[in-house]
């Protein structure tokens, strides 16, 4: 059987490093390409009224995965009464929010007591 003390040391021992690749200059300019395009669709969202002052904008929504925005967030938000119990006066923290999928259906939730704390390591995820 493996010692944990000795498994603990080499896991602490452990670097974890990120590695970035040069991109070549087609890369950068797909991916400049791409950004501009949601900046083109934000755009159109605001013309047409179909923009929510709480919904981030569609360059910040890759930050939380797939599905509707909302209506995810309304899904997990569901969960978290039902299964957990949240309610109006609780303290809800959400750590690796992204752009903060759950912040909006929990304003129908928490009340003046409850508050919401969330955090990112991609701070343009929320800086919005």
């Amino acid at each position: 059987m493996p010692d944990s003390r000795s498994e603990l040391k080499a896991l602490k021992a452990t670097k974890y490093t990120s590695t970035v690749r040069a991109s070549s200059a087609s890369d950068q300019l797909r991916a400049s390409g791409y950004r501009a395009g949601l900046r083109i669709l934000d755009l159109a969202d605001r013309l047409r009224g179909r923009n929510h002052e709480l919904l981030p904008p569609r360059r910040n929504r890759r930050f939380v995965g797939k599905g509707d925005f909302l209506k995810v967030g309304r899904q997990i938000t569901d969960y978290m009464l039902a299964e957990l119990g949240v309610g109006p006066a609780h303290e809800v923290l959400d750590a690796g929010c992204g752009a903060g999928r759950i912040a909006v259906p929990l304003t129908d939730v928490l009340g003046e007591k409850g508050s919401y704390l969330d955090f990112d390591i991609v701070p343009h995820a929320i800086e919005w």
